[in-house]
């Protein structure tokens, strides 16, 4: 189904339809991102919402399937690869506990060449490959659970904050505007963070990316490229001053907005 036009909101930054389909969407979202951290809750999860839900397009039942819902879920992997925090979440679901035997299994097998893996097989697969395997079953886990939102056009982007370094999540994402390449886009995962936060998540991370800002000497610098860079992620480039206006001038004016002193 082609996807219908629509006006972007002239009046706020975010605006969701009082139409009962776009209000199911957000109410869903919350439900979602509440049983996640309620499941996982030592990894940080965020939801960034943006597209058209975000911008005031009016939904019904007849033009839903051609309005995708855009969302991105950024996590903190690298807690995952704590032994203490893993076995807590296999205790307390079984669906990740059976998931995450089976992959054992299967990588063993393919390791060692063998139809049965021993436990000791079982134990040094796991030592070698645990975080490539955790990371596997969380995302996949995490579909499951954003999947059961009954809806069709739902885009999720995972964005996991282990990558292959040991960064802490707020530097990761600086560096990528930081160290960012003229021929890649690695910096819109920092710009899409501050899409609208479902939940309050990823205020926590943006707190923490704004305070190691401040500590350079180039903070204005690097707060008008993420600025410029938000907008532009957002398709706001031609809209009017008063949307404009919604996003914080200064470093001064973020630091203010998001809580920071």
């Amino acid at each position: 189904m082609d996807k219908v036009p629509y006006v972007p909101s002239n009046k706020k930054r975010f605006e969701i339809s009082d139409d009962f389909t776009s209000r199911e969407r957000i109410y869903n979202l919350l439900e979602l991102y509440k049983k996640i951290n309620e499941t996982f809750s030592e990894i940080e999860v965020a939801f960034s919402l943006f597209g058209s839900l975000a911008k005031g397009k009016k939904l019904s039942r007849e033009n839903r399937k051609s309005a995708d819902l855009d969302l991105v879920v950024y996590y903190n992997a690298n807690t995952l690869q704590d032994d203490v925090v893993w076995d807590s979440y296999l205790k307390k679901n079984t669906y990740l506990l059976s998931e995450y035997e089976s992959e054992l299994k299967k990588k063993a097998q393919s390791f060692f060449r063998v139809d049965e893996p021993t436990k000791n097989d079982l134990n040094e697969v796991e030592r070698l490959f645990k975080k490539e395997i955790r990371n596997y079953l969380f995302e996949k886990c995490l579909k499951k659970i954003v999947g059961l939102i009954n809806d069709t056009g739902v885009s999720i982007f995972l964005e996991n904050f282990s990558s292959n370094t040991k960064e802490k999540p707020e530097e990761y994402l600086l560096n990528l505007l930081i160290n960012k390449s003229p021929f890649e886009t690695s910096e819109d995962l920092l710009f899409a963070l501050f899409g609208l936060d479902i939940g309050g998540g990823c205020k926590k991370y943006i707190q923490r990316v704004l305070v190691l800002i401040k500590k350079r000497d180039d903070s204005e610098k690097l707060w008008q490229e993420i600025r410029r860079g938000i907008i532009k992620w957002e398709g706001r480039e031609n809209s009017n001053k008063s949307i404009l206006d919604k996003y914080p001038k200064t470093f001064e004016d973020a630091c203010k907005y998001y809580g920071i002193k």
